[in-house]
């Protein structure tokens, strides 16, 4: 009971502290309100499921036995985000002054790209390795069905949390200076968590 306890703290901590799904989540929400981010948080909570699945079926263990493999994979991913965040400031530089087009091309748009873009983001990879050391020996099935209600709990609370917080900025973001601002400081938001992540790779 000690362990699961520890284990449900540590991904409360991974679900609701800033970090890259949590910010496209956000922004989503910022742009189109919270009915216009449930694709987005469908998306980043099945693609969290998914690499729960492959941590549970040995891919945990693996990242384990190779350091190397883990810190190619943590800092490629930090790299990605990175970009991300400071192509999201370049592109809302880039937009006219009358322009309420939102700058979030460099952040994945469509549900298949959030989908596809957990299994780059290296504090995703980290909170379900996390969660799947809580296993034990039980085989790869049982820890999988073990940890998914409480996994998908959490993570479903943590990205409505930060759905809300972006669907309170959706009246600011029909004002394109407003617009560019939050796109500027959610940029480099993405950017500085992708800095921190790199700095541990």
């Amino acid at each position: 009971m000690e362990t699961w306890i520890a284990t449900a703290g540590l991904v409360a901590v991974g679900v609701f502290t800033p970090g890259p799904s949590n910010f496209v989540v956000m922004h989503r929400a910022a742009a189109a309100g919270l009915r216009g981010a449930v694709p987005a948080i469908a998306a980043v909570l099945l693609g969290l499921v998914a690499l729960l699945g492959l941590a549970a079926a040995g891919g945990g263990a693996l990242l384990a036995a190779a350091p190397a493999l883990r810190r190619v994979l943590q800092a490629g991913g930090a790299v990605y985000l990175a970009w991300g965040g400071v192509a999201l400031v370049v592109e809302s530089f880039r937009r006219g002054p009358d322009s309420g087009a939102p700058a979030g091309g460099a952040l994945p748009q469509r549900p298949a790209a959030v989908f596809l873009f957990q299994f780059t983001n290296p504090k995703a990879w980290a909170m379900v390795v996390t969660a799947a050391s809580a296993s034990g020996d039980a085989g790869a099935g049982e820890a999988y069905l073990r940890l998914l209600p409480l996994f998908t709990a959490l993570s479903l609370a943590g990205l409505l949390t930060w759905a809300v917080l972006g669907s309170s900025l959706e009246r600011a973001m029909r004002v394109p200076r407003w617009r560019r601002r939050i796109d500027r400081g959610m940029g480099a938001l993405l950017a500085a968590s992708a800095a921190l992540l790199l700095a541990r790779a």
